[in-house]
């Protein structure tokens, strides 16, 4: 009894300063009523009166609801009269008290949580109706959301639990959107109802150009079946992770994926979409350009080989040669010859076309260019 007399003595006067927001907790010390309050707390429970004790206590949380010392001794007041439940309520205020407190850097408390573990540890010992587990009901807005306590696996929503007493963390979570944490009291016998509401989608960003012949696209989220236009003008078009159809001109149903905040930045042409590494996109175009130029160069170079071989066979004819075997040599190098120059002007007519095309699909990609917050990429440059 001395202790706790002692206790709350300290404790009332540890408060010296604690802004207005926090209850006009103001030069507590100096403040004569309130001082005079503690007095009389402390002379009842000397005599054992906890009711007188609580009414001084409680007219002084109406002057400082922030002062976990008298939240606490409130806690031990009732646990000494048998209040179990109005006990287990008020520590768990004195437990928040505390923290808001430290949080705020206010105060050097008599209290610790430590102290509360303990007294709560006695309290449910000497009170076996607060050990009977309460029941939880918990139910989602969304399907297929999987809630997670500390140490326990994930289960489905909605679910049934048998808990006992205390104060608990429910984490909500689903594929594709941001977590929900949920804190809720379970009480001795009593039956507490947890709503998940709708949950918000994680989104990343959808960025398109396309080719000139088109404006705008559909694009179709394969989960909820919603659809919605967008333009081709390379602007950032906010979609909920998940996966897509893209429907246009010739490139109905297209897929991609978005499961980043990055996002997607898509490359569209009449006839088909692709889609490179890290958002990089890529056209038929520059494929056809790329083709032509590979397969122009390689004729020029094979055209010039078999110019290199006509030449050294004729070159290697000598004076003891027969005339037959000459006059034979001469024709397939004049077949070779021709072959290869056919060959290198084929060969520079593909090579140029390829860089005619490179040259304006460079001219026309100039917009493709993606900005989000990874910062600026190059779709793709020719």
């Amino acid at each position: 009894m001395r202790l706790l007399v002692m206790m709350m003595f300290f404790g009332l006067a540890s408060v010296v300063y604690v802004g207005q927001a926090q209850g006009q907790c103001v030069d507590l010390m100096n403040n004569q009523r309130y001082q005079a309050l503690g007095a009389e707390a402390m002379e009842a429970q000397e005599r054992d009166d906890a009711s007188a004790a609580l009414r001084a206590l409680e007219q002084m949380l109406e002057i400082c609801k922030l002062d976990p010392d008298v939240r606490y001794s409130i806690a031990r007041v009732r646990q000494k009269s048998g209040e179990c439940q109005e006990a287990l309520d008020s520590f768990g205020r004195a437990r928040e008290s505390l923290r808001e407190a430290q949080a705020l850097g206010l105060g050097d408390w008599w209290v610790s949580e430590a102290q509360i573990d303990e007294r709560l540890a006695e309290l449910l010992q000497s009170c076996p109706a607060l050990q009977a587990p309460g029941r939880v009901q918990v139910t989602c807005s969304d399907s297929e959301v999987s809630l997670t306590l500390p140490g326990e696996p994930p289960r489905p929503c909605p679910a049934s639990l048998e808990m006992p007493p205390g104060r608990y963390t429910i984490a909500a979570s689903k594929a594709g959107y941001h977590e929900q944490r949920l804190e809720f009291a379970v009480e001795a016998g009593a039956e507490v109802r947890v709503r998940v509401e709708a949950m918000q989608a994680l989104q990343g960003e959808l960025r398109l150009a396309c080719a000139p012949t088109l404006t705008e696209v559909t694009v179709k989220h394969l989960e909820s079946g919603e659809q919605q236009q967008v333009g081709c003008d390379g602007a950032a078009v906010p979609l909920p992770w998940g996966d897509y159809e893209l429907w246009g001109d010739g490139a109905e149903g297209q897929r991609f994926r978005i499961d980043s905040e990055v996002g997607v930045a898509l490359n569209v042409q009449a006839g088909e979409i692709r889609e490179g590494p890290d958002g990089r996109g890529s056209s038929s175009s520059s494929v056809l350009a790329w083709s032509l130029a590979g397969g122009g160069l390689g004729l020029v170079i094979g055209g010039g080989v078999l110019q290199g071989l006509a030449m050294t066979q004729v070159n290697d004819l000598g004076a003891d040669n027969e005339w037959e075997d000459a006059k034979e040599t001469h024709a397939t190098a004049k077949v070779m010859s021709a072959v290869g120059i056919s060959s290198m002007a084929v060969g520079a007519i593909l090579l140029g076309t390829g860089v005619v095309l490179m040259v304006v699909g460079d001219e026309s990609a100039e917009h493709e260019i993606a900005v989000g917050p990874s910062g600026v990429q190059w779709l793709w440059r020719f």
